[in-house]
């Protein structure tokens, strides 16, 4: 029945969060047999494919998921990053904007955007997104040291220097900004 299906994605996300990914999809994969519209379960298995680097499998779970569930913005995220680790950046940016357009405050997304534009040297425009994502979620380490990789790319140094003094207070062990102060 409908628990059973629960029970046992519930138990492959266990697993998978436990590092255990071979076992997680076997799980996960018994959830979708028992509810083939289980959308989901279907995110789940992107999320491990993902993990193991297997963006083409990820990718084409994640949109089975949304076949399922059209709304589901963290699968459109989640395929954007899978898209962008595979070069294929226009489509990359596409699927955040679908994502934020699902859900507004979506600060990963819009962080996830501005790595993006990033990598296509669209600096302006990744800076937008960064300070999006920061307005967001002012706590995000990742996206005030992003934002001052970029500034500091720009030649911006004194706004660069603040934005890294941020990522480091926000996370002390995070030795990517200590490297770029």
């Amino acid at each position: 029945g409908v628990a059973d299906d629960a029970v046992f994605a519930n138990y492959g996300l266990i697993l998978q969060d436990s590092g255990n990914l071979k076992d997680a999809e076997k799980f996960t994969l018994k959830a979708i047999e028992l509810n083939p519209n289980f959308a989901s379960a279907y995110y789940n298995i992107g999320a491990a494919n993902q993990k193991q680097k297997k963006l083409d499998e990820a990718i084409s779970a994640y949109k089975k998921a949304l076949s399922l569930a059209p709304s589901y913005a963290e699968a459109y995220n989640n395929m954007g990053i899978a898209l962008a680790d595979q070069g294929k950046l226009e489509e990359a940016i596409a699927a955040y904007e679908k994502a934020i357009s699902l859900r507004p405050k979506h600060a990963e997304a819009y962080k996830n955007m501005g790595i993006t534009l990033q990598k296509q040297e669209k600096l302006d425009e990744s800076i937008t997104a960064y300070e999006k994502a920061i307005s967001l979620s002012p706590d995000n380490a990742e996206a005030h040291n992003n934002m001052g990789i970029v500034l500091s790319n720009q030649g911006k140094f004194g706004k660069a220097i603040t934005a890294h003094e941020k990522a480091i207070s926000l996370s002390p062990d995070n030795a990517e900004a200590h490297n770029n102060m």
